[in-house]
């Protein structure tokens, strides 16, 4: 079974939905939703520091994370 880091981060797509990679700029629409170590965070700073944390996790194999994005209404690809 190969885990991750995988050479390209790997998408899904659906017949509505993509689960694809968070990007730095996808941070803005999901600080309210944003948690590492079941903390939640309460700001932009703590929310992007969480996510380069879930990056960090990724990129030692430990985890993999996906953004959920609407195919029918997407806010941003």
């Amino acid at each position: 079974m190969n885990l991750p880091p995988y050479t390209d981060f790997p998408t899904i797509i659906g017949e509505n939905i993509i689960l694809r990679k968070i990007e730095p700029a996808d941070v803005f629409d999901i600080i309210s939703i944003s948690y590492y170590d079941a903390v939640a965070a309460v700001g932009i700073t703590e929310a992007v520091a969480m996510q380069d944390k879930i990056n960090a996790d990724y990129d030692k194999g430990d985890s993999i994370h996906w953004g959920i994005a609407d195919k029918v209404f997407p806010i941003k690809l």
